[in-house]
């Protein structure tokens, strides 16, 4: 009876000893790690993207009843050519989620900067993805808060059409970047961040990511950072929509959706179909696959036009 009793206690107060944030919409479990730092892993900062939710801007994410365990990494976005697995926990199309890492002795007041940093991969794929910031804090004295997440990426994130346009949204892999800067300002300060003192840094695409998010709607100015580093910036010919249309063709009639309705269709079928389908495709009058088939598109609204327009 005293060893089940210890038992008891001694749960109890492990379970206390795990970190724990309320957001407005659920309530996630970190890990305290030796080093002084608490990491939140898996949360979701938007509504999965899947089904009706396909090619349109990020929701906000779902309501939560009871604690999530915050311990793992969520799967990342899938790439371009990646194979479907159903048994894979590291691919998915349910892929937007955020992590946190954060000084363990952080409060609501503790206002420390934000590192909040853009993964590259070319536009095709999650190449950074779940970067560890428990280095960075340490190094910084325990005065930094550290936050990686992913994005939709390939077809998923970056396919092109005025279809797309009519009933969806274009450049959701970039929406997607937006909406984890907005769920930043709203909850950072729960992990002990000042929303007032974020800088986006991001490599490769997502240096090329940081530049979109300069110049997003115009150049106009949200207050979401305050500061931004682009490093080895990736900047591929964003072509306007016209010039893609070829792209959706060739994924649409891939994915078995040679119909009137051909996003309708696009959204009802499986996640396997969609995969199989999202593959690279040489530009027209061209006989080579080129390295990044899918990347960002002039749309008039977030990406008003080429990013080397002054």
């Amino acid at each position: 009876m005293r060893r089940f009793e210890f038992l008891v206690i001694f749960c109890a107060v492990v379970a206390a000893a795990s970190p724990q944030v309320e957001l407005d919409y659920a309530t996630y479990v970190g890990t305290p790690l030796a080093t002084g730092v608490n990491q939140f892993l898996g949360m979701r900062f938007a509504a999965p993207p899947i089904g009706n939710r396909r090619w349109r801007a990020p929701a906000d994410p779902l309501v939560e009843t009871s604690p999530v365990q915050a311990s793992a990494h969520g799967p990342i976005c899938y790439n371009l050519g990646a194979a479907f697995d159903s048994t894979a926990t590291t691919l998915s199309e349910d892929c937007l989620f955020i992590d946190v890492y954060t000084p363990s002795g952080a409060s609501e007041t503790s206002k420390l900067p934000v590192w909040f940093f853009i993964q590259g991969g070319g536009y095709i794929q999650n190449s950074n993805a779940n970067y560890n910031g428990t280095g960075v804090i340490v190094e910084s004295g325990s005065n930094i808060v550290v936050v990686n997440f992913n994005y939709r990426v390939s077809a998923f994130g970056f396919l092109a059409s005025e279809r797309v346009a009519k009933d969806g949204t274009l450049n959701v892999g970039l929406l997607d970047q937006r909406k984890a800067l907005l769920w930043v300002q709203k909850y950072i300060s729960k992990f002990g961040g000042d929303p007032n003192h974020v800088v986006i840094h991001g490599v490769s695409a997502g240096g090329g990511s940081v530049t979109h998010q300069l110049t997003a709607f115009g150049g106009r100015n949200d207050g979401l950072f305050i500061g931004a580093i682009g490093e080895s910036v990736f900047w591929p010919r964003e072509a306007p929509v016209s010039e893609l249309e070829f792209q959706f063709d060739l994924f649409a009639a891939a994915a078995g959706c040679n119909v009137t309705d051909e996003i309708a269709c696009l959204r009802a079928q499986n996640t396997s179909t969609l995969v199989a389908a999202n593959v690279v495709h040489p530009f027209q009058g061209r006989v080579s696959n080129p390295d990044f088939f899918y990347t960002p598109t002039i749309d008039g609204d977030f990406v008003q036009d080429h990013l080397y327009t002054g």
